[in-house]
């Protein structure tokens, strides 16, 4: 199966996000600038009910967050706790960790994704629902889905 067959089956609208692990979302934000991308909105979030591969994780990260046409650049840095986004840096260093879409039936792509087959590495609540898919051996990434909540 390829990302295509993935996206299709799926049905994901276009990529709207490119997520990115970081060692240092600074350093990381000013070469980025160099090449005219930014302005970086920076903020540091501690978020309750993670669920890291089926474990409940307190976790503190500073993202950063740039648009680049239509789609969003994110920059995420693990400031605290073992969360999967740190194999990923440990394994390849600053690395694209995840393509995001999103959607507006989060809850319908989600058990999709399960009965797909899908590893669900990570997902997280809120006004902002969000689920990591792991689809690296088809796609070498991660697959992100997202869905405002407000």
């Amino acid at each position: 199966m390829a990302v295509d067959d993935v996206t299709r089956l799926l049905e994901l609208p276009p990529v709207s996000q490119i997520g990115m692990v970081v060692e240092d979302a600074q350093r990381t934000i000013d070469f980025f600038q160099t090449m005219g991308i930014g302005p970086f909105r920076v903020v540091d979030v501690e978020p309750r009910n993670i669920w890291d591969r089926g474990e409940e994780k307190p976790l503190k990260f500073r993202l950063a967050f740039a648009q680049s046409g239509q789609v969003q650049i994110e920059l995420i840095q693990v400031v605290e706790g073992d969360s999967f986004h740190l194999e990923s840096l440990r394994e390849r260093g600053d690395n694209v960790h995840h393509l995001g879409f999103r959607v507006k039936d989060y809850d319908a792509k989600l058990a999709q994704a399960r009965a797909m087959g899908f590893e669900v590495l990570q997902t997280g609540p809120g006004g902002r629902l969000y689920a990591y898919l792991d689809t690296q051996r088809f796609c070498g990434t991660i697959i992100e889905l997202i869905e405002e909540r407000n």
